[in-house]
């Protein structure tokens, strides 16, 4: 269902007005504190993700550009254990004032868990993406698609699993919120 421009807009102004009260007191929803919490890493199919993105990742026509997908350890926020999109705009504590005023005005894409690529069983090998839970101490929703291969985690992909898992995500994920910001401001 695709929101009319006035509730969009409303939307946005609810979701800038939570990141500059965050800003201006220096603090960060209780929420997004980890306080001792522990990893959940149990994942419905529907659950939401969401990662932000600058203006200039997305092509003419709407499509996010294949190259802002980075396997493996591609960093996300994630709907359960009280998360929201806006969580993701927040900067990191002790990050410089200029990153911080960039991030709010970066944009909001979500996928669902379901949507996630799986394993690419045509590259040969026995390769599989894992959504997990990685919490921050700021950031308890935080987590991360990783790439495992035998069972063993890597931390470098190759070019052709890269590509795989740009091409089977660049089609799966929706705009939340437009961004504003290019990646040439910050």
């Amino acid at each position: 269902m695709r929101q009319s421009p006035r509730s969009v807009s409303r939307f946005k102004r609810r979701i800038l007005l939570a990141v500059f009260r965050c800003l201006w007191l220096n603090s960060r929803p209780r929420a997004n504190r980890r306080c001792g919490r522990p990893v959940v890493n149990r994942f419905s199919p529907g659950e939401t993700l969401w990662f932000r993105f600058y203006r200039d990742d997305f092509d003419a026509d709407g499509t996010l550009k294949p190259h802002r997908m980075s396997p493996p350890d591609q960093s996300m926020n994630r709907q359960s254990l009280h998360g929201r999109s806006w969580f993701v705009l927040l900067a990191a504590p002790r990050s410089s004032r200029a990153k911080r005023i960039t991030q709010l005005y970066m944009g909001i894409v979500a996928v669902s868990v379901a949507s996630l690529p799986r394993a690419p069983t045509h590259l040969g090998g026995n390769y599989e993406f894992r959504v997990e839970h990685a919490p921050l101490d700021h950031n308890y929703q935080h987590c991360e698609v990783r790439l495992y291969q035998d069972g063993n985690r890597l931390l470098k992909a190759n070019k052709a699993i890269k590509k795989y898992y740009r091409e089977v995500l660049v089609d799966r994920v929706s705009i939340c919120l437009e961004a504003e910001v290019s990646s040439k401001a910050g």
